[in-house]
């Protein structure tokens, strides 16, 4: 009785066949990827953060107090090390992979907006990296967001001083892509400038000019440098140049948060919210 089960598991080893098994093996309803368009509407969200405990406890409890930005008037808004994680732990696995993904899928196509696309989602990819960097230093940057692509489950940490250099180079050849004009893909699908490289143009190099801040004190020749190459290349003017879109009204939510789903204006509006006050610091600032 064994030869005869030994026999026919030897069978189903060697007859076992795999025609077709790789088609079979993907679910239809959850596509690889994502249209340019949907791709970037994804993308745009994430980063503008979509937790409001995210925003709460790092935003309010860490970054505005410790820029001294606000004040908190209950203990509960003690600075605590164990809320530092949190922005990074919401950017990495949804921003920042949304975005690498977008810009891998762009470097694959042939389409003949390929080109205008691309510029714009290097741009909102610099824009999510150096927040990152901003409030962390040294973080994955090169190989970030490529597990899905190339199986990269632990990505090396890179300097800051190198993800400045490569997103400020990015943002100098992204615009001179966009300076040509051309038409996007993205249309309604991107939020912020339905897909009008212009006025991407003016972002990429506002966008150099703020990073071109950051290294006054740290490279006073570069910060000069890059600083008139932005102004040079045109920045945001006026209003109508603002990056900004508009979070979907909820009618109806009621509560302490407001009609609205702004993770910042929900953290206002929670139930610590009525604790925290602008700082001194702050205002007397702006008023000189």
């Amino acid at each position: 009785m064994k030869k005869i089960i030994y026999i026919l598991a030897l069978f189903f080893v060697f007859s076992s066949c795999d025609d077709g098994f790789d088609e079979m093996n993907v679910n239809p309803t959850k596509p690889t990827f994502l249209t340019p368009a949907i791709a970037m509407t994804t993308s745009q969200m994430y980063a503008a953060g979509t937790s409001y405990v995210a925003t709460l406890f790092y935003q309010m409890g860490v970054a505005m107090p410790l820029m001294q930005q606000i004040n908190c008037t209950s203990y509960r808004w003690e600075y605590t090390s164990s809320q530092d994680h949190r922005f990074f732990n919401e950017q990495f696995p949804n921003a920042v992979k949304s975005i690498v993904d977008l810009e891998y899928q762009l470097e694959k196509s042939d389409s003949y907006t390929k080109d205008v696309d691309l510029a714009i989602a290097r741009v909102w990819k610099v824009l999510i990296f150096s927040r990152l960097t901003d409030a962390y230093g040294d973080i994955p940057y090169s190989e970030a967001g490529k597990g899905f692509i190339e199986g990269i489950r632990f990505p090396k940490y890179d300097a800051q001083a190198d993800i400045y250099a490569d997103m400020l180079k990015t943002l100098e050849e992204s615009a001179a892509v966009l300076s040509g004009g051309g038409e996007s893909s993205y249309g309604a699908g991107d939020l912020i400038y339905k897909g009008d490289a212009l006025q991407w143009k003016k972002f990429a190099n506002s966008l150099m000019l703020r990073l071109a801040l950051r290294l006054v004190k740290v490279d006073e020749n570069a910060a000069k440098t890059w600083a008139e190459k932005a102004i040079n290349g045109g920045v945001m003017e006026s209003n109508a140049d603002i990056a900004y879109f508009n979070y979907q009204q909820e009618a109806g939510y009621g509560g302490v948060f407001g009609p609205t789903i702004n993770p910042i204006t929900r953290s206002f509006g929670s139930r610590y919210g009525n604790q925290v006050k602008l700082s001194d610091t702050f205002v007397n600032f702006m008023k000189s």
